[in-house]
Protein backbone atom coordinates (compact mmCIF):
# COMPACT_ATOMS: atom_id res chain seq x y z
CA UNK A 1 0.00 0.00 0.00
CA UNK A 2 2.83 2.37 0.85
CA UNK A 3 4.47 1.42 -2.45
CA UNK A 4 1.39 2.44 -4.42
CA UNK A 5 1.01 5.66 -2.45
CA UNK A 6 4.64 6.79 -2.43
CA UNK A 7 6.04 5.23 -5.61
CA UNK A 8 3.03 5.32 -7.95
CA UNK A 9 0.47 7.91 -6.89
CA UNK A 10 2.59 10.60 -5.27
CA UNK A 11 5.05 11.05 -8.18
CA UNK A 12 2.06 11.82 -10.43
CA UNK A 13 -0.34 13.68 -8.14
CA UNK A 14 2.30 15.30 -5.95
CA UNK A 15 0.69 17.44 -3.25
CA UNK A 16 -2.76 16.27 -4.29
CA UNK A 17 -2.04 12.69 -3.24
CA UNK A 18 -3.46 12.90 0.29
CA UNK A 19 -6.58 14.63 -1.02
CA UNK A 20 -7.50 11.99 -3.60
CA UNK A 21 -5.79 8.85 -2.28
CA UNK A 22 -9.09 7.54 -0.89
CA UNK A 23 -10.65 7.55 -4.33
CA UNK A 24 -7.56 5.88 -5.79
CA UNK A 25 -7.66 3.10 -3.19
CA UNK A 26 -11.41 2.65 -3.69
CA UNK A 27 -10.93 2.12 -7.42
CA UNK A 28 -8.02 -0.26 -6.90
CA UNK A 29 -9.69 -2.51 -4.34
CA UNK A 30 -13.05 -2.50 -6.15
CA UNK A 31 -11.45 -3.65 -9.41
CA UNK A 32 -9.27 -6.14 -7.57
CA UNK A 33 -12.22 -7.64 -5.67
CA UNK A 34 -14.31 -7.85 -8.85
CA UNK A 35 -11.43 -9.61 -10.61
CA UNK A 36 -10.62 -12.10 -7.87
CA UNK A 37 -14.22 -13.06 -7.14
CA UNK A 38 -14.44 -14.36 -10.70
CA UNK A 39 -11.87 -17.05 -9.90
CA UNK A 40 -14.20 -18.62 -7.33
CA UNK A 41 -16.69 -21.08 -8.94
CA UNK A 42 -19.59 -19.84 -6.84
CA UNK A 43 -22.25 -21.23 -9.15
CA UNK A 44 -20.84 -24.75 -9.23
CA UNK A 45 -20.32 -24.74 -5.47
CA UNK A 46 -23.99 -23.84 -5.01
CA UNK A 47 -24.94 -26.52 -7.53
CA UNK A 48 -23.04 -29.19 -5.56
CA UNK A 49 -24.54 -28.05 -2.26
CA UNK A 50 -28.13 -27.73 -3.45
CA UNK A 51 -28.29 -30.02 -6.47
CA UNK A 52 -29.95 -27.23 -8.47
CA UNK A 53 -28.33 -27.00 -11.92
CA UNK A 54 -29.89 -23.59 -12.49
CA UNK A 55 -27.42 -22.08 -10.01
CA UNK A 56 -24.39 -22.99 -12.11
CA UNK A 57 -24.43 -19.62 -13.88
CA UNK A 58 -24.07 -17.67 -10.63
CA UNK A 59 -20.81 -15.88 -9.92
CA UNK A 60 -18.21 -15.02 -12.52
CA UNK A 61 -15.92 -12.06 -12.92
CA UNK A 62 -17.83 -8.79 -12.74
CA UNK A 63 -15.13 -7.07 -14.78
CA UNK A 64 -15.71 -9.65 -17.51
CA UNK A 65 -18.94 -7.72 -18.14
CA UNK A 66 -18.42 -4.68 -20.35
CA UNK A 67 -21.32 -2.82 -18.69
CA UNK A 68 -19.51 -2.59 -15.35
CA UNK A 69 -16.25 -1.58 -17.02
CA UNK A 70 -18.02 1.19 -18.92
CA UNK A 71 -19.36 2.57 -15.65
CA UNK A 72 -15.88 2.39 -14.09
CA UNK A 73 -14.45 4.24 -17.09
CA UNK A 74 -17.26 6.80 -16.81
CA UNK A 75 -16.35 7.38 -13.17
CA UNK A 76 -12.74 7.95 -14.24
CA UNK A 77 -13.88 10.36 -16.95
CA UNK A 78 -16.00 12.35 -14.50
CA UNK A 79 -13.22 12.21 -11.92
CA UNK A 80 -10.69 13.63 -14.38
CA UNK A 81 -12.97 16.55 -15.25
CA UNK A 82 -13.90 17.17 -11.60
CA UNK A 83 -10.33 17.20 -10.32
CA UNK A 84 -9.11 19.24 -13.28
CA UNK A 85 -11.71 21.97 -12.75
CA UNK A 86 -11.36 21.94 -8.96
CA UNK A 87 -7.57 22.19 -8.93
CA UNK A 88 -6.91 24.49 -11.90
CA UNK A 89 -10.17 26.36 -12.35
CA UNK A 90 -12.71 26.07 -15.14
CA UNK A 91 -10.96 28.47 -17.51
CA UNK A 92 -7.53 26.86 -17.13
CA UNK A 93 -8.98 23.39 -17.42
CA UNK A 94 -10.74 24.22 -20.68
CA UNK A 95 -7.58 25.91 -21.97
CA UNK A 96 -5.76 22.62 -21.42
CA UNK A 97 -7.59 21.22 -24.45
CA UNK A 98 -6.54 24.12 -26.69
CA UNK A 99 -2.92 25.09 -26.06
CA UNK A 100 -3.04 27.51 -29.02
CA UNK A 101 -5.53 29.71 -27.19
CA UNK A 102 -8.52 31.60 -28.51
CA UNK A 103 -6.99 35.05 -28.82
CA UNK A 104 -5.80 34.85 -32.41
CA UNK A 105 -8.72 34.49 -34.88
CA UNK A 106 -6.29 33.17 -37.51
CA UNK A 107 -5.56 30.13 -35.36
CA UNK A 108 -9.20 29.16 -34.87
CA UNK A 109 -9.13 26.92 -37.94
CA UNK A 110 -6.50 24.87 -36.13
CA UNK A 111 -7.61 25.53 -32.57
CA UNK A 112 -11.21 24.35 -32.90
CA UNK A 113 -10.39 20.95 -34.50
CA UNK A 114 -7.56 20.55 -31.99
CA UNK A 115 -9.96 21.30 -29.15
CA UNK A 116 -12.40 18.65 -30.40
CA UNK A 117 -9.61 16.11 -30.89
CA UNK A 118 -8.28 16.69 -27.37
CA UNK A 119 -11.70 15.99 -25.88
CA UNK A 120 -12.06 12.93 -28.09
CA UNK A 121 -8.63 11.81 -26.92
CA UNK A 122 -9.70 12.01 -23.27
CA UNK A 123 -12.88 10.09 -24.06
CA UNK A 124 -10.96 7.43 -25.99
CA UNK A 125 -8.45 7.02 -23.16
CA UNK A 126 -11.26 6.28 -20.72
CA UNK A 127 -12.90 3.94 -23.23
CA UNK A 128 -9.63 2.04 -23.56
CA UNK A 129 -9.62 1.58 -19.77
CA UNK A 130 -12.91 -0.29 -20.03
CA UNK A 131 -11.98 -2.33 -23.11
CA UNK A 132 -8.54 -3.29 -21.76
CA UNK A 133 -9.99 -4.60 -18.50
CA UNK A 134 -12.86 -6.39 -20.23
CA UNK A 135 -10.69 -8.08 -22.85
CA UNK A 136 -8.06 -9.27 -20.40
CA UNK A 137 -10.45 -10.72 -17.83
CA UNK A 138 -12.73 -12.32 -20.41
CA UNK A 139 -9.87 -13.92 -22.36
CA UNK A 140 -8.52 -15.72 -19.29
CA UNK A 141 -11.87 -17.40 -18.61
CA UNK A 142 -12.28 -18.33 -22.27
CA UNK A 143 -8.86 -20.01 -22.38
CA UNK A 144 -9.67 -22.16 -19.34
CA UNK A 145 -13.09 -23.02 -20.79
CA UNK A 146 -11.45 -24.06 -24.06
CA UNK A 147 -9.09 -26.44 -22.26
CA UNK A 148 -11.94 -27.96 -20.26
CA UNK A 149 -13.77 -28.51 -23.53
CA UNK A 150 -10.88 -30.74 -24.65
CA UNK A 151 -11.92 -33.28 -22.02
CA UNK A 152 -15.37 -33.71 -23.57
CA UNK A 153 -13.87 -33.95 -27.05
CA UNK A 154 -11.46 -36.65 -25.85
CA UNK A 155 -14.33 -38.55 -24.20
CA UNK A 156 -16.02 -38.91 -27.56
CA UNK A 157 -12.90 -40.68 -28.82
CA UNK A 158 -11.94 -42.84 -25.85
CA UNK A 159 -12.61 -42.98 -22.12
CA UNK A 160 -8.94 -43.66 -21.36
CA UNK A 161 -7.94 -40.72 -23.51
CA UNK A 162 -10.41 -38.55 -21.60
CA UNK A 163 -8.74 -39.50 -18.29
CA UNK A 164 -5.32 -38.61 -19.66
CA UNK A 165 -6.52 -35.31 -21.06
CA UNK A 166 -8.32 -34.56 -17.79
CA UNK A 167 -5.08 -34.91 -15.82
CA UNK A 168 -3.26 -32.60 -18.22
CA UNK A 169 -6.13 -30.07 -18.13
CA UNK A 170 -6.18 -30.08 -14.30
CA UNK A 171 -2.44 -29.36 -14.10
CA UNK A 172 -2.64 -26.73 -16.81
CA UNK A 173 -5.77 -25.27 -15.22
CA UNK A 174 -3.93 -24.78 -11.92
CA UNK A 175 -1.13 -22.94 -13.69
CA UNK A 176 -3.59 -20.79 -15.64
CA UNK A 177 -5.54 -19.99 -12.48
CA UNK A 178 -2.35 -18.82 -10.76
CA UNK A 179 -1.59 -16.73 -13.83
CA UNK A 180 -5.10 -15.28 -13.73
CA UNK A 181 -4.65 -14.41 -10.06
CA UNK A 182 -1.55 -12.44 -10.97
CA UNK A 183 -3.43 -10.77 -13.83
CA UNK A 184 -6.21 -9.80 -11.40
CA UNK A 185 -3.73 -7.76 -9.38
CA UNK A 186 -1.97 -6.47 -12.48
CA UNK A 187 -5.15 -5.21 -14.16
CA UNK A 188 -6.32 -3.52 -10.96
CA UNK A 189 -2.93 -1.82 -10.78
CA UNK A 190 -2.99 -0.75 -14.45
CA UNK A 191 -6.55 0.58 -14.29
CA UNK A 192 -5.76 2.62 -11.17
CA UNK A 193 -2.38 3.84 -12.42
CA UNK A 194 -3.77 5.05 -15.74
CA UNK A 195 -6.63 6.82 -13.96
CA UNK A 196 -4.11 8.61 -11.73
CA UNK A 197 -1.96 9.44 -14.75
CA UNK A 198 -4.88 10.93 -16.68
CA UNK A 199 -5.90 13.00 -13.65
CA UNK A 200 -2.37 14.32 -13.24
CA UNK A 201 -2.33 15.49 -16.86
CA UNK A 202 -5.12 17.98 -16.23
CA UNK A 203 -4.71 18.67 -12.50
CA UNK A 204 -1.12 19.86 -12.91
CA UNK A 205 -1.51 21.83 -16.12
CA UNK A 206 0.83 24.84 -15.89
CA UNK A 207 2.14 23.39 -12.61
CA UNK A 208 5.86 22.87 -13.08
CA UNK A 209 6.42 21.41 -9.65
CA UNK A 210 4.61 18.15 -10.33
CA UNK A 211 4.33 17.56 -14.06
CA UNK A 212 2.97 14.30 -15.34
CA UNK A 213 5.88 12.02 -16.01
CA UNK A 214 4.46 10.33 -19.08
CA UNK A 215 1.45 10.22 -21.33
CA UNK A 216 -0.42 7.24 -22.74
Amino acid sequence: MLFRSDEVVRPNLGGLTDKYIYYVWTVFFFVLFANVIGLIPIGYILQVLTGDTHLSHWGGSATGNLSLNVMLALCSFIGIIYVGIRETGFKTFMAHFNPLGWGDPKMLLIGIPLYVLEWMGLFIKCTVLAMRLFGTMMSGHLVIAAFVGLVFMARDVSTNLAYGVSLAVILLGILLTLLELFICFLQAFIFTFLTVLFISMVAHHHDHDHPAESEL
